[in-house]
């Protein structure tokens, strides 16, 4: 978890201090480790919590039969902790306290520890932060909150984008303390996000959220006062100009999703990376008649479809993998739900895939065939086979997957004036700034008078009278 930390040297048979040894403070361990892990039986190489350990020596009292005197370094560098060590054990066996020797009250004791790293270090407190947001079993049931892999990844890349702006600063971020961060510093890494990383605002609001709330955690979790130095960052404005697809562009999308055109110069460790899959069509008409996300629509099954009284098709309940994921709602009556409605062209979709042989069963929807894990690799197919084909047919503009939720939650808005109540959003902010096409509901306004038009609410009135009056010659006429 935290690979920014570099693991320890074993200590060599032929270490010239006696005494020495690498001793790991994790709650599954904590104990001497010669070569290997005792937890796990990896490598001190591949240790999975490198942060955790530490050089102690341990120092046996004269005139005594068990008593000893022990003491682990804060410096992780093999040579220098020799030097300390061997400094360590001459001032002892000359009489010196070294300031460890035990207290007059703790004579008794068989073993005096000196912390092996002051409680507010930059780098052990990182380390310690991931382990507890990626719930890690060491945390105790109570404090124990999980986050996704995938957000774990994002805030270990920002601890690395810092650390990588001490280190080019000249800092030393083995020794700095978590106070050291001050408002320099702060400047010098939102110059470095700009500059030389070249982040968009919103990446950039990003990281400095991330590291505001690392603070708030060493402050409200570790009891360590501190001063926020992210509190205060000014946030940069951020630009958001959501695309839907229009019917032209994802019928071309459809036409150009062949066998033939699913080859693609990848220019990575493939040359040439296949971007069709079968099943990709299918995939774009669920999530263009549903609205969902795609870990949603590849999950979706045949017993999820709601019917009414007569038997009829009308909902299907989807689980807000989003939602869900990010409040770790894992029980299923605590998990949140929502419900698409099954309209004439999402009914004939189901039909298509095979609604009549499969309903009620725990058959997934969207290509049963398919292997692949559903919740990843299947998804991440999906985006990049919809960018590619959607270059083939539509080189002028840029849109991703997301375009289809777009459209789909733009003409919810035309139509029913309130999106939120199929998309799950508890508001419309987030469906303004992120979903809603502006160009779109703009367009749906043509007919739309300040003062009102007369003439077309006239032809309207008409229109209607006539087809009643049309209505009730025919009744008239099957009355005959």
């Amino acid at each position: 978890m935290s690979s920014f930390m570099k693991p320890l040297k074993p200590i060599p048979k032929d270490c010239p201090v006696a005494g020495l040894e690498v001793f790991c403070n994790h709650s599954d361990c904590q104990t001497n480790i010669k070569s290997h892990c005792k937890s796990n039986h990896l490598s001190l190489e591949d240790c999975a919590h490198p942060e955790c350990l530490r050089y102690k020596i341990y120092f046996h009292l004269s005139g005594t039969k068990n008593k000893r005197i022990t003491k682990t370094f804060e410096s992780r560098n093999y040579k220098t902790v020799l030097k300390e060590a061997t400094k360590f054990k001459e001032t002892l066996k000359q009489g010196g306290s070294a300031n460890v020797l035990p207290p007059p009250e703790l004579k008794e004791r068989k073993q005096v520890e000196i912390p092996a790293v002051a409680i507010d270090n930059l780098l052990p407190l990182m380390a310690k932060y991931l382990t507890f947001i990626s719930g890690d079993i060491s945390i105790p049931l109570h404090l124990r909150k999980s986050r996704s892999t995938p957000y774990v990844s994002e805030i270990e890349r920002c601890f690395k984008i810092l650390i990588d702006l001490l280190k080019k600063e000249r800092y030393h971020p083995d020794t700095l303390k978590i106070g050291d961060i001050e408002k320099n510093i702060v400047g010098k890494f939102f110059e470095y996000l700009q500059s030389e990383k070249k982040l968009s605002n919103r990446s950039i609001n990003k990281q400095v959220s991330f590291l505001r709330t690392f603070y708030h955690w060493i402050v409200k979790h570790e009891g360590i006062q501190v001063n926020n130095p992210f509190a205060f960052v000014v946030k940069l404005p951020e630009y958001s100009n959501p695309l839907a697809i229009t019917n032209e562009e994802f019928q071309k999308v459809l036409e150009v999703t062949t066998p033939e055109k699913g080859m693609m110069q990848y220019g990575g460790v493939k040359e040439w990376r296949n971007m069709y899959r079968p099943w990709l069509k299918d995939a774009f008409k669920l999530a263009l008649f549903t609205g969902r996300r795609r870990e949603e629509i590849i999950n979706f099954m045949w017993r999820d479809i709601i019917k009414d009284k007569s038997g009829t098709p009308i909902l299907i309940s989807s689980a807000d993998r989003k939602v869900n994921n990010i409040q770790h709602r894992t029980e299923e009556g605590q998990k949140k739900i929502n419900y698409i409605p099954i309209t004439a062209e999402l009914y004939q979709l189901l039909l298509d895939l095979g609604y009549e042989k499969f309903k009620g069963s725990d058959q997934y929807i969207l290509a049963p065939q398919v292997n692949m894990q559903r919740n990843k690799s299947m998804a991440d197919a999906i985006s990049r086979s919809f960018s590619h084909f959607f270059k083939l047919s539509n080189p002028a503009r840029k849109l991703k997957f997301k375009s289809i939720r777009k459209a789909y939650l733009t003409s919810m808005q035309v139509r029913t004036g309130d999106a939120k109540i199929v998309s799950g959003h508890s508001g419309n902010a987030v469906l303004e700034k992120h979903y809603f096409d502006k160009a779109v509901i703009a367009q749906s306004l043509r007919d739309f008078s300040v003062f009102g038009n007369k003439e077309l609410e006239r032809n309207t009135e008409l229109a209607t009278v006539r087809e009643k009056h049309k209505n009730q010659e025919q009744n008239i006429s099957l009355e005959k």
